[in-house]
Parts: structure tokens; C-alpha cells; sequence
């Protein structure tokens, strides 16, 4: 869908901004006052949270005008092949010099542009997605119909590094002294140098940088006259930037209310926001007409778009501070989880190799000065915070004894070869196959289909239709001490075994060695000792995702249902996630009752029970459930997905509350056209729904000694009468045969079943009918809000 107007005004370059626009500072560069810039930037981007614009480096000495003007992108370019998509879907094919040689020669970019209002189309061309990420927005249906292309998102060539470095002071430069990007792992670096080469018409839509990073854009190169102009919102502007841009798509959608519009919309990449939206909502903006030689350093979550008004070049980086590490791990990264956008720059690891780095370079009084001291200070509290908090604390399994969870048989990953010193932190090469973002340490794989989950995706309910079959896994435990971690100082302070132990170790080294050099207590640990779980109202991530695998383990296709200890009554996860806003998260994530904890291996409080309970703590609820928050609009196109179960915030998917059934939440349209070619599997699917049947015949003295009866378990009944009935059909079917919709597929249980099911399943003309997309695509009616068990 097309949400942007037609034509997009840019400030003339000697306008006067009024409310709620404002211009950006300027700093001059020159040869002179390298050493002072630190100060600045630190100043104003990490204190004031405001773009700056630093200005004059084509006048510097170590500038190539040659190197950077547009007649050498043949020679560093070479035959480099690019494609261009537009609003038609379109391909185009072509070379980098002929795509710079074709925009340097055309009619509409020979001449000079004008220094007025220039009228510039609202829907430049993202071109040249690099092929290695998801195309995130491709489908998006934005694209302008004309022959505009933009060359975006290009990697440099490794010259153009040794330029940059050679051009800016070492404090802003690409894996300079203050990007910590520069203490990671080659083979961890991701690429972080990329070029954006256009015409009139082209640009980048609003957006942040990844994961909190600061933005710096250098412009190298622009015809006569040329200029791209940036309108830049501080986050602190979220919330009306958010209603804007969802009132916005809602009147180009022509829709009564914004609140079907998702939630995220904000975050897609795809809108052009123009002066009058940000004028009606009075969004605080700040406006840069940048030139050649300018260089604009974008904070850390700052939303900016950027028009490009004449042929133009840039190129940008992002750095990696303490404090962007904390945006990026705070602010960020539980959006993209949600989204599932690739975080692409491992930021827990990144606080883990920044801890290393500090450990094994540890500075002294004497190579700090007084406020170097205490920014080295302030980087330490933030990294140690990150650290325990974010990194090693959600890592952490608690034992519940009763619930049989603990940090035993957690499966370890083998290694084929032997890490090399290079290579030793190989474990941070998994990636959730979900959302898409790096794992540090602990994740789940599905011995089935080799899934890849993340601990968040696993405890908010995504999966893969193998539910019971994701395990968790950790890398292997290594006996060298490759992490870095101080020797043992004496025969009681002995190395640690495990992975784990030396990622704790580390934090109080790093803490312990910083207090002897400067010999004074500056760093406190945030936590006496980070392998303990603390007695907080909530569970450690690991611990909720080990309880939910360790029930799923015990209760199988059963493992949605929940059996309440006050009023004995049975709840359906989708009964508590429709009506009480509760996710696996939320109810795995509380402690038990007190008064009921120790009489079952699972003590479940239903959430009335719990408001009349003075033994209960509080059920941390998601929020409200309405349209507007269930709606979501991931990164990538839905059909990247549609094989997965999601989990309470996902949409247009098979929703893992209603497994083993088959049932979707708010379909897409283009996630209809791929279902409905959909086919159902023998014996893989036919297990699945063959279960849910069995669900639907329990009788209400089966869900009674369900919660009870330990010693005949109905779970266990059920898998015994699946098995029986799978083996019945395997009659008549072979692995790999399709099963057609409406088919039926009778049960005839035999004594032996009739025994095991013991009054506690209906058996009478139990029969399988396979169901057609149509009636899965159909929107669901909503859940019952009443437990199970009041209903047989």
C-alpha cells in the first residue's frame, strides 16, 4: 500500500526554521582541533541526545577529492552488479558504472538544482537490499513507478576504510578508539561500512539505526548544487511519532480509527512522514541540509529520514558505545524480538568482549586524565550493569526440586574442530530462526526439524509444530581458559568448569582488578554473586523456559491446559491468553502460591483464585488484548513464517495456544494465498490433529484426575490411544502420503484401549475428519472464558 502523498517539500537551504523544526549545530573541523572533538561529540550526542553536524572535512588535508569524486566509482567499483526494483516489481540489472555513468548523463540529473523549494517525489526506490539480510520491505508495495533508483545499502570497498581512518579523528572513526566494534572478533564484526549513491528523488525512509548504534553519514560527493536534507526526531518523541504515522496510514487506508493499524507501524521502514504531519502533531525536528564534507552523527534511537535533492554520495557507519550498548539491549532488541528483525550486531556479546577488553588492557591513573578517568568509570558501571543484568542473569536456571528443573541434561552442542585461539568464542554463531537475533549463550532446537529458538521466542510461545520436541541446548563447556578470566590466586578461589561459571567470573574479576589498580572501591557489584537466582517475584528467563519444556515433557498434547490448586478447575491457554491477557511468559514467569507450593509438580493459580489468595503474588499481565496491540507487521513478509506456531503477540500465523490444533489469528492476504496450498502429511500431520480429537473426547472425570491422579495420567492415556490409532491408519497409509481435506479416518479402539482409556475418554465413533484451509482460514470465535472442566 502506497501511504505517502504524491510530492515532498524541502526546506529551501536559507529558510528560517520555526517551531516545531529546529536546525542542528554545526562544528567546524580543522586541522587543529582533533583532540578537542571528543569532548564535543560527547557532549552534545551522548549528554543532549542531539544530532550534530561536523563540517570542513573535504578541506582537510588527508581529503582525496580525486578518491571520492564521481568519475571513480567505475575504478572502485568495477563491473560491481546491482539491482533495482520498482513499484511494478521490476527488475533492472546493471553494473555500477553504468548505473553512475547512466545518473550522471541523464537529462534529469545534468543540470544544477536549484537552491529553492525543490518538488521531490515521496516514493524513492530502495534499491541494492543486500542479498545476505532479508529483503525486509520488499513487499511493502511503496515504491515509486518511476525509473528513480537509489544505490543503497552497498558495501564499501576495503580501501574506502583505510580512507576513513586516514580522514577522521580516531574517536569517530569506523573501529576506532571509541567504537567497540573494534574489540570484536573478525569473524564476529558484521559489516558496518556501506555506501548510498542517488539522484533527485531517492533517499532512506524514516527509521533508527540498528540495535541503539550512534549514525555517522559522511557526504563525499555531490553535483553542482546538490544537497540531502535530514529531518531528525529525538526518541523522547516516540509516542506522537507512533499516533502520526498510524493516523497517517489509517486516512491513506481510508480507515475509520487507527486502531487496526499495527502497533509497530512506526518501526517498518516504510513511511515518509512530511512537514505539515509533523507540524499538526508539533513532533520536535531537527532539519540538516547536508553538503559534501559533512559529516552528520546521528544519536542513538534518534528517528531520521533523509531526501536526497540533486546526484549525490555518502558513506555511513554506525559506532558502538556503552550507552548505545544499553539503548540498543534496553530499548531495541525487545522490539526487534517482537518483530523479528535481525539485530545483526551480537550485542550481548559485545558487552562480554568489552569486559574481556577492559580485563586484559586495564588502564591506569597515569594513561587517564581526570575526566578520561571518569568516563572509563561510567563505561565500566554501564558495560558490569548490562552484564549481570541483561547477559548473565536471564542465563540462570534456578532448581525447583518439585517441578524437576534444574541446569542438568541441558543438551551441549558438539564442535567438529577444535576452536582455534582465534576462534575460540565460537558459540556466538547461533541465530533464533524466528526473530532472528543472536544468541548469547542457552537456546532451544527442535530434534525434529532442527529449529533454532531464541529463550524469549521459546518462552512467549513461538515454535514449530513439534512442540514437545524443542530441547534446550548451551555450547560445549571447553576446559582452556579462553574467556580471558584472571588465573586463581590461591587454592580456594579455584578456575571455573563451565561456560557460565567463567562468564561470572569475569564479571567479578573485572570488578575486583579495577578496584586494586585505581585502589579505591569505584565499581560495586550490582550482584553479590551472579550464579544466584534471587528471591524476586519473577522467575530468570532460563527458568521460565526449563519449566515450561520440563511441563511440556511431562504433560505432552496436554501441555496448554492448566489445572488450578485453589478451585481445581482447568484452564486453556487460550481461554487465559484471550480474556486475562496472560501469556506462557506471565504464568511460568510467577512464583507459586505459598500455601499450595510442594503439593504439585506444576501449581497453577487461575487468575480469580489469585485475586482472592493472600499467598499469591500478582500475575504480571501483558497488555490489554484489543486490535491494536495484537496487530503486528514484522520485518520480513509473512510467508517467511507461516510454517511456525506464534506466540501471543503474532499474527497471520498458527497460533501455539491452540496446538496440537491447526488455528490462525487475523490471516494476511498474502499469507492466505500460500495456506491455502497447504497440504496435509501422513503421519505428521495426521498426529497432530488426530490429538486434538482425543482432546475434544475427554470426559469431565478424565479432567478431574487430571489435576489429581498423579499415578494414571491422563496425558499418558492419551499418548497411548494416539499411538493405537496411528497405527490403525498406517493401515491404509504411508509415510509421506497426502492426506485430501474431508477425508475421514475412523478409530475403532480395541479392549486394550478401552482399559487404558478408563471412563476417562469418550471412545464411542471417535473419527478424524481432515480439515480444509477454508475453515482454518476462517476468523476464530472467541475462546470460552469458563475452565474446561465445568463444561463436560
Amino acid at each position: 500500500m502506497d501511504v505517502m502523498p504524491s510530492h515532498y517539500d524541502v526546506f529551501p537551504l536559507d529558510a528560517k526554521l520555526k517551531a516545531p523544526f529546529t536546525s542542528v549545530d554545526r562544528l567546524l573541523i580543522t586541522e587543529s582541533n582533533y583532540e578537542e572533538l571528543f569532548d564535543i561529540v560527547l557532549k552534545v550526542c551522548k549528554s543532549n541526545d542531539k544530532p550534530l553536524v561536523i563540517s570542513n572535512f573535504h578541506n582537510l588535508s588527508a581529503w582525496d577529492p580525486g578518491f571520492f569524486d564521481i568519475s571513480n566509482i567505475p575504478i572502485q567499483f568495477g563491473q560491481h552488479d546491482i539491482v533495482g526494483v520498482n513499484k511494478d516489481g521490476d527488475r533492472k540489472e546493471m553494473s555500477m558504472a553504468n548505473f553512475a555513468k547512466d545518473l550522471y548523463e541523464s537529462e534529469r540529473q545534468g543540470k544544477s538544482c536549484p537552491s529553492y523549494a525543490a518538488q521531490v517525489p515521496a516514493s524513492p526506490v530502495p534499491l541494492l537490499r543486500r542479498q545476505k539480510d532479508p529483503p525486509p520491505l520488499q513487499s511493502a508495495g511503496i515504491m515509486d513507478a518511476s525509473d528513480f533508483y537509489y544505490a543503497k545499502d552497498l558495501d564499501c570497498p576495503p580501501n574506502y576504510l583505510s580512507k576513513l581512518q586516514a580522514l577522521m579523528p580516531s574517536c569517530l572513526a569506523p573501529l576506532g578508539q571509541n567504537d567497540l566494534f573494534g574489540i570484536m572478533p573478525k569473524h564476529l564484526q558484521a559489516i558496518n561500512l556501506l555506501c548510498y549513491f542517488g539522484g533527485s528523488g531517492t533517499g532512506t525512509p524514516l527509521h533508527t539505526d540498528i540495535s541503539g548504534t550512534i549514525g555517522h553519514n559522511l557526504m563525499t560527493y555531490a553535483d553542482n548544487g546538490a544537497y540531502a536534507q535530514w529531518l531528525m526526531i529525538p526518541n523522547d518523541q516516540y509516542d506522537l511519532l507512533r499516533k502520526a504515522s498510524n493516523d497517517l496510514l489509517a486516512r491513506k487506508a481510508r480507515l475509520r480509527s487507527s486502531n487496526n493499524i499495527p502497533s509497530n507501524y512506526v518501526d517498518s521502514e516504510r513511511i515518509w512522514i512530511s512537514f505539515q504531519q509533523l507540524q499538526e502533531y508539533n513532533i520536535r525536528t531537527y532539519v540538516v541540509n547536508q553538503r559534501p564534507g559533512d559529516l552528520v552523527l546521528v544519536p542513538s534511537l534518534c528517528y531520521h529520514q533523509v531526501i536526497n535533492v540533486g546526484v549525490t554520495m555518502k558513506i555511513a557507519w554506525n559506532r558502538m558505545t556503552d550507552m548505545s550498548l544499553l539503548y540498543g539491549i534496553r530499548d531495541q532488541l525487545p522490539r526487534y524480538q517482537k518483530n523479528a528483525r535481525p539485530e545483526s550486531y551480537r550485542c550481548k556479546a559485545t558487552v562480554y568482549f568489552a569486559l574481556k577488553h577492559i580485563l586484559n588492557n586495564m588502564e591506569t591513573s597515569k594513561t587517564l586524565s581526570g575526566h578520561r578517568e571518569k568516563s572509563f568509570f561510567s563505561q565500566c558501571q554501564v558495560l558490569l550493569h548490562l552484564f549481570a543484568k541483561h547477559v548473565l542473569l536471564p542465563e540462570m536456571i534456578e532448581r525447583l526440586p518439585a517441578e524437576e528443573v534444574d541446569d542438568s541434561e541441558i543438551i551441549q552442542d558438539d564442535v567438529n574442530v577444535s576452536p582455534t585461539p582465534d576462534r575460540a568464542d565460537y558459540s556466538f554463531d547461533v541465530m533464533c530462526d524466528f526473530c532472528h537475533c543472536d544468541v548469547f549463550h542457552r537456546y532451544y532446537k527442535c530434534s525434529e526439524c532442527n529449529l533454532d529458538l531464541c529463550m524469549m521466542c521459546y518462552a512467549t510461545g513461538r515454535s514449530c509444530v513439534h512442540m514437545c520436541s524443542l530441547h534446550m541446548h548451551e555450547p560445549e563447556n571447553t576446559l582452556s581458559n579462553d574467556l580471558g578470566i584472571a588465573e586463581a590466586h590461591d587454592s580456594t578461589n579455584a578456575m571455573p568448569t563451565t561456560r557460565l561459571q567463567r562468564y561470572c567470573r569475569l564479571y567479578s574479576d573485572v570488578i575486583r582488578q579495577v578496584n586494586s589498580t585505581f585502589g579505591r572501591c569505584v565499581l560495586t557489584p550490582e550482584v553479590n554473586t551472579p550464579l544466584e537466582c534471587y528471591q524476586t517475584d519473577a522467575f530468570s528467563l532460563a527458568t521460565i523456559c526449563r519449566r515450561i519444556e520440563m511441563y511440556r515433557e511431562t504433560q505432552g498434547y496436554l501441555c496448554n491446559k492448566f489445572f488450578c490448586q485453589h478451585c481445581e478447575q482447568i484452564f486453556d491457554l487460550e481461554v487465559l491468553q484471550t480474556h486475562y491477557n496472560l501469556d506462557l511468559k506471565s504464568i511460568f514467569g510467577r512464583r507459586p502460591c505459598v500455601i499450595s507450593a510442594g503439593h504439585s509438580s506444576f501449581p497453577f493459580t487461575c487468575p480469580d483464585c489469585t485475586r482472592e489468595c493472600t499467598g499469591c503474588r500478582p500475575l504480571p499481565v501483558q497488555p490489554e488484548n484489543t486490535s491494536t496491540s495484537k496487530r503486528m507487521l514484522y520485518y520480513q513478509p509473512i510467508e517467511v513464517f507461516l510454517d511456525y506456531f506464534g506466540g501471543y503477540v503474532d499474527t497471520g500465523l498458527y497460533q501455539s495456544c491452540s496446538w496440537p490444533r491447526f488455528m490462525l489469528h487475523q490471516p494476511e492476504p498474502s499469507a492466505k494465498l500460500k495456506l491455502k496450498a497447504k497440504v496435509w502429511q501422513f503421519p505428521s500431520d495426521f498426529v497432530h490433529l488426530a490429538a486434538g480429537e482425543l482432546i475434544n473426547r475427554i470426559t469431565r472425570s478424565g479432567w478431574e484426575s487430571w489435576g489429581k491422579d498423579k499415578k494414571h495420567n491422563v496425558s499418558l492415556v492419551l499418548t497411548w490411544l494416539l499411538r493405537s490409532w496411528l497405527r490403525m491408519a498406517s493401515l491404509t497409509l504411508q509415510d509421506g502420503d497426502t492426506m485430501t481435506p474431508g477425508t475421514n479416518y475412523t478409530y475403532t479402539p480395541s479392549e486394550s484401549d478401552v482399559k487404558h482409556a478408563n471412563g476417562y475418554f469418550d471412545l464411542n465413533n471417535v473419527a478424524l475428519s481432515i480439515p480444509s484451509l477454508d475453515h482454518i482460514l476462517k476468523p476464530r470465535s472467541s475462546a470460552r472464558k469458563r475452565p474446561l472442566s465445568s463444561m463436560n
